[in-house]
């Protein structure tokens, strides 16, 4: 581990890593408008106060106890026996999404199949209509923004969310009006005594949106990827398609998602001979950990037969994410189907940029020829 002036502790080892996502002496609280600014914010402050305040409500950036009520209330939505009445509803928008590259016989796996498939689902789960998908991928897009501390990324992530709180705020109105039949309605239909506030039901709506589809869109992105740097794995996975779990697995240790997740010192405590204070910032790196080789034999080797692949790509612990199940078949079926249906699938661009984010591992496009 080390100390970076701008980032807190950065830790890198599987060990420390796994640990430091079950310590209860590391907190996934983080810093709301009352706290103290970080340096390189402090001249934009006013400017992301509202930022800090909800992003400060959301599921992930909760301790318990509040953390395990929020799950409670929110996760049994995301159980793998409910995701699983999914599979062929998401099968089928893969194959008309892939059914549209077919007809241009080119795709850009990010554009065309890794956002739309996961988006299209989550906004569906909570009642999104179709229709505003593009201005909820900009807003998206923005809010992501919020993990690299640029001023001008900061200040767009900070609009961005005020005007997605605002339109998922409008939902909920008709949906008291208008009930259907969606996860938004399983959540205004708690009872009193369960029921999230109002303030609780748009910052874990916002979350839901923006992570539900994040996380995935780079798994699809960086998976096609590796397959297509990887043509022994992906003709391994063309013949034998029911590695499809274990290769889904695999990718996401090889070139996990989120590459990183924020903690906070809560008291102070000793770690490989370094003296952690209260209210230290803290990176876990998940994508080195993933790449550990006292946990991982020729880490740098993309194996579908790998065994034992307990990879950290969707944490560990309390804050494991709520959204695996549903992320792991979205991936399975996308990744899946895309080499079974284009066999003969390559880059059309060796030149490939990666969005700049310390925590969100993503590209830009994967243009390829079907």
């Amino acid at each position: 581990m080390l100390w970076d002036r701008r980032f807190g502790w950065l830790v890198f080892t599987y060990e420390d890593v796994a640990a430091g996502l079950k310590d209860p002496r590391l907190s996934a609280r983080r810093p709301s408008a009352e706290d103290p600014i970080p340096r390189v914010l402090q001249p934009i402050a006013a400017d992301v106060r509202e930022l800090r305040s909800r992003q400060g409500k959301w599921l992930l950036c909760a301790d318990p106890p509040r953390h395990t009520r929020l799950r409670g209330l929110i996760g049994t939505a995301f159980s793998p026996r409910i995701v699983e009445r999914l599979r062929l509803h998401v099968q089928n928008v893969v194959d008309v999404l892939l059914d549209r590259a077919a007809k241009a016989r080119r795709l850009d796996v990010i554009a065309d199949l890794a956002y739309p498939l996961p988006a299209t689902i989550i906004a569906e789960l909570l009642g999104v209509p179709s229709i505003d998908l593009d201005q909820f991928k900009a807003w998206s897009d923005d809010i992501a923004g919020s993990f690299t501390l640029a001023p001008e990324t900061m200040r767009r992530a900070n609009a961005a969310l005020r005007d997605l709180t605002a339109y998922v705020a409008g939902l909920v109105a008709e949906h008291r009006l208008k009930p259907g039949d969606t996860l938004l309605d399983d959540l205004l239909s708690q009872s009193a005594s369960d029921a999230l506030d109002e303030e609780e039901l748009l910052a874990q709506c916002v979350m839901l949106l923006f992570a539900g589809h994040e996380t995935t869109t780079n798994l699809i992105g960086n998976g096609a990827l590796a397959l297509l740097r990887n043509p022994d794995q992906m003709a391994r996975l063309q013949t034998r398609p029911d590695l499809i779990e274990s290769a889904v697995e695999e990718l996401l240790r090889f070139d996990s998602p989120t590459q990183a997740t924020f903690r906070s010192v809560a008291e102070d405590f000793e770690l490989r001979g370094q003296h952690l204070r209260r209210g230290e910032p803290v990176l876990l790196m998940l994508g080195s950990a993933n790449r550990d080789p006292k946990q991982f034999a020729e880490p740098d080797t993309l194996d579908f037969m790998r065994r034992d692949n307990r990879h950290l790509a969707f944490s560990h612990g309390p804050h494991f994410c709520l959204g695996a199940a549903l992320a792991r078949l979205e991936g399975q079926i996308a990744l899946g189907t895309l080499v079974r249906r284009f066999p003969n699938l390559s880059l059309t661009e060796t030149d490939l940029q990666w969005r700049p984010n310390v925590f969100l591992r993503g590209l830009a496009a994967l243009p390829v020829s079907v």
